[in-house]
């Protein structure tokens, strides 16, 4: 378990990774849009995760051949599994990815690149969901977060990533003032008046 300080915002909204997503409002989540709002969700069901997992054919080969061990032991105890939209995808072919306009550079991070959060939003963009951390809770009023880190989660070197490396991240790199000299905004803790 991390616990993190964060922007006291008021109650209507919610301010993550410098995002800010206002309250509902009185037009129906994706009213304007043609066709129906639709995407692949995170399953938080314990009961509904499989007991057991594939992997890409190159990643069979070097199991293969010695060279990785079998997906059973590098898979952690709390994977993120993702129900698709409509069925598991197919290795190989060629990969779309919509945009709904100039401002959209969210869509990039969600399909294309970008880091990994621990936190992210689902694709309707109004809900934060599980991602790296298996899920969070918000306490003291908003004011502290909790992230549930998820059981067995390692680096690429094989390596457990845990609490400590957050908070070495967040102690070494983002408050040294030679690497971050402008904190983030949605970083800051502070009382509101």
């Amino acid at each position: 378990m991390l616990r993190l300080g964060l922007l006291a915002v008021p109650a209507t909204q919610v301010s993550l990774g410098g995002v800010r997503a206002a309250a509902a409002q009185d037009t129906k989540l994706g009213a304007q849009l043609i066709g129906k709002l639709e995407g692949a969700e995170v399953v938080t069901d314990p009961a509904l995760i499989p007991k057991s997992f594939k992997e890409a054919p190159q990643l069979a080969e070097l199991v293969k051949a010695g060279k990785l061990p079998p997906v059973a032991e590098r898979v952690g105890r709390d994977p993120l599994v993702i129900k698709p939209l409509s069925e598991i995808g197919k290795y190989g072919g060629t990969w779309r990815g919509g945009f709904t306009g100039p401002a959209d550079f969210w869509n990039g991070y969600r399909c294309c690149s970008g880091p990994d959060h621990l936190l992210f939003w689902d694709y309707t963009g109004d809900k934060v969901t599980p991602n790296i951390a298996k899920g969070y809770e918000m306490q003291d009023g908003g004011r502290t977060l909790v992230l549930h880190l998820r059981r067995g989660m390692k680096w690429s070197d094989g390596r457990p990533f845990t609490a400590d490396d957050l908070t070495f991240w967040f102690e070494d790199m983002y408050r040294n003032k030679d690497l971050v000299p402008t904190p983030s905004a949605a970083m800051a803790i502070h009382e509101s008046t």
